[in-house]
């Protein structure tokens, strides 16, 4: 009967799945049809975030004149905040935001902002930090080994604490390996607060050039551009010995004459070439 079949149907139907990428559409069935819709506006803000940071990287590049540390302490706001809407704590959890998550993400903000108003009179300072600048500085170096796990995986995470675990133990090493040794307030200061630490040349690098290349590259590749150079290896040396691998280097040299950057060949010719 039409309304047995229905019921049928119905208990069948299985439950939608959520796309491959972060960003990936999926219909909301009725059971979990909230989470999913607070994922969704999640994942939109998170979205909207990252085209922001894009946005402030080619103001800031381009004519915008901010301060070293001003700059790298927004351009961590707009990269980090993301990363615990979009990377889960453990694998299980995906496409679940949990409390936690919520939590590191706020405090990735709070520390960024505060460097960022803060930066100048720390800077200028002949006292010890204070403590609520020690605070927030040690709350972005959880969050930066936090973000670190999720995104890379443990082992960087795991290296980076055994670094602080030397800078703190260098007294007790053996005398090839020891060292003066540093206190808390010293050493998180030193990252968090200058340019030598966490925000060192590798952001600064991030912000000024990485973003504004891989979105050249991406212009290129939407244009069709990028498939033009694939193409053009390919006619070249498509039909000689080790064609595919010859291909490769030389559309990754094309692009390279007008990108410059590894990051950008990578994510644009590096990956379909």
């Amino acid at each position: 009967m039409p309304g047995g079949r229905s019921r049928t149907m119905e208990k069948g139907l299985p439950l939608p799945l959520a796309g491959e990428g972060p960003f990936a559409g999926h219909k909301p069935s009725p059971t979990g049809e909230g989470q999913m819709n607070h994922m969704g506006v999640l994942q939109t803000i998170a979205k909207w975030i990252l085209v922001l940071s894009s946005l402030f990287a080619m103001y800031t590049s381009g004519f915008g004149l901010l301060s070293a540390l001003t700059q790298r302490s927004i351009h961590w706001i707009f990269m980090s905040v993301p990363i615990f809407v979009l990377f889960p704590m453990f694998k299980k959890g995906k496409g679940k935001m949990t409390l936690t998550d919520g939590w590191l993400a706020i405090l990735a903000a709070v520390s960024g902002v505060y460097l960022a108003l803060t930066w100048e009179g720390n800077a200028l300072r002949i006292e010890d930090p204070s403590l609520i600048e020690t605070a927030m500085g040690v709350l972005m170096i959880i969050v930066v080994l936090e973000g670190t796990r999720r995104t890379m995986g443990p082992a960087m995470s795991v290296i980076a604490i055994l670094f602080l675990l030397y800078a703190f133990l260098g007294p007790y090493l053996p005398s090839t390996f020891r060292h003066k040794g540093f206190d808390v307030v010293s050493l998180v200061s030193f990252l968090y607060s200058t340019t030598e630490g966490i925000f060192s040349l590798p952001m600064g690098t991030s912000v000024t050039y990485i973003i504004i290349y891989v979105l050249f590259c991406s212009f290129l590749t939407k244009s069709g551009a990028g498939q033009l150079f694939v193409d053009l290896a390919h006619s070249v040396t498509g039909k000689i010995r080790s064609g595919p691998a010859q291909t490769t280097i030389l559309s990754n040299a094309l692009m390279g004459i007008i990108s410059g950057s590894p990051v950008a060949n990578v994510v644009t010719t590096g990956s379909f070439a």
